[in-house]
């Protein structure tokens, strides 16, 4: 049973990276934790990996691009945006958030739970905090995107 944040993202990480290897044949490698990405396959596709979390209130899934506000008391970052290894952070609601999409080509969100995927293009993520993720809805604006595997293989392949 994995505990940490880290542990918990890798598990959905390897999963990813297991899936892209075996089922679809599309060789990948897991990145270093100070990557801006945590996968790329071998033809240069980039891929952020994220574990998506339940809000009861609004009974969607989350996943959050949320880099914190403070560290060890003070605060991380000064000003609207704020490169940090030549990615872009920027400030909304008083919290930072990670810019995914210079940084890699495709955010894959998990709902392990659930067993569903989201592949979604990181062109799609464009100033927002969050994904708003709601399987059971047909007209949710991530629909399109649940387990379409598809759109990355072609890319791949």
């Amino acid at each position: 049973m994995y505990t940490t944040t880290r542990e918990i993202g890798l598990e959905s990480e390897m999963l990813v990276k297991t899936i892209l290897n075996n089922i679809f044949s599309i060789k990948s490698e897991l990145q270093h934790p100070t990557k801006e990405y945590d996968l790329i396959t071998e033809n240069g596709i980039k891929i952020e990996v994220k574990r998506a979390t339940f809000d009861k209130s609004t009974t969607s899934w989350k996943v959050f691009f949320s880099e914190g506000k403070y560290k060890n008391g003070k605060e991380k970052y000064v000003g609207k945006y704020k490169k940090k290894n030549n990615s872009i952070h920027y400030k909304k609601s008083n919290r930072f958030y990670k810019d995914y999409t210079k940084s890699c080509d495709f955010i894959i969100c998990h709902i392990q739970k659930l067993d569903i995927f989201y592949i979604i293009p990181s062109k799609c993520q464009d100033g927002i905090g969050r994904f708003n993720l709601i399987p059971k809805s047909k007209i949710s604006k991530y629909d399109t995107y649940k387990n379409d595997w598809k759109q990355l293989t072609n890319k791949c392949l």
